[in-house]
């Protein structure tokens, strides 16, 4: 049996900016976490003291404070050092937003499940699961139901009842993983929204399912 960590962060707008919306998922077997978070913390501190003006108040550095050569570079190093696996999926905003218009919460939840959905599948031997989203989407996107809606899904639609999810919420500035979640998120969105192919390709190695929304609509 396997338990797995997983650090879901979002890139684009569900508003009216942008085409597309970006849900990514960097997922961690629970042993062996430690090791990956220090080096990874390492990783990020190098990255910091390379740009010392680009941090926010929290001294965290933003994907989208960094230049795309330099992310692809920062990527493909924790590539090639750090074990861990990526999912995603890809909303085509100009075909989803007519139909949810003030419905943010219940798009964001369907993806959210989509991208759950994934990772459950890819294990088998999977025991228990902790879900760890962005604390700001606690009140901004995902619904107060969405760990009743997980629940629901996973043991009685996807039939896993042995599987125990539980949903956690961090502030970003203090969980390593999901930072990497934000550049992970960001180098994807890059690729379908400006057709910039070189964080993304950095990743591939580790990418283990995607999916998009509504699917039959958009190439991935």
């Amino acid at each position: 049996m396997t338990d797995k960590v997983v650090f879901i962060d979002e890139s684009g707008n569900l508003g009216r900016q942008g085409r597309y919306f970006v849900l990514a998922a960097v997922v961690l077997n629970v042993e062996g976490q430690e090791s990956i978070r220090r080096r990874l913390h390492q990783l990020f501190t190098e990255l910091k003291y390379r740009h010392l003006g680009r941090m926010n108040d929290h001294g965290e550095i933003k994907a989208s404070n960094v230049s795309i050569g330099e992310r692809a570079t920062f990527l493909a190093k924790v590539i090639d050092e750090l074990d861990f696996q990526i999912f995603y999926v890809v909303a085509d905003l100009k075909e989803i937003i007519p139909n949810f218009k003030e419905q943010a919460s219940e798009l964001y939840d369907l993806l959210a499940l989509e991208l759950m959905k994934m990772i459950v599948d890819a294990d088998a031997e999977l025991e228990e699961i902790t879900i760890t989203f962005d604390e700001r989407d606690k009140s901004e996107k995902i619904s107060r139901r969405f760990h009743e809606l997980l629940d629901i899904h996973v043991w009685e639609e996807w039939q896993r009842e042995m599987v125990k999810p539980t949903v956690d919420f961090q502030a970003s500035h203090h969980s390593i993983f999901l930072q990497l979640a934000d550049f992970v998120a960001n180098a994807i969105y890059e690729n379908y929204e400006l057709r910039e192919k070189r964080a993304l390709q950095s990743l591939e190695a580790r990418i283990i399912n995607k999916t998009h929304y509504p699917k039959n609509k958009m190439e991935l």
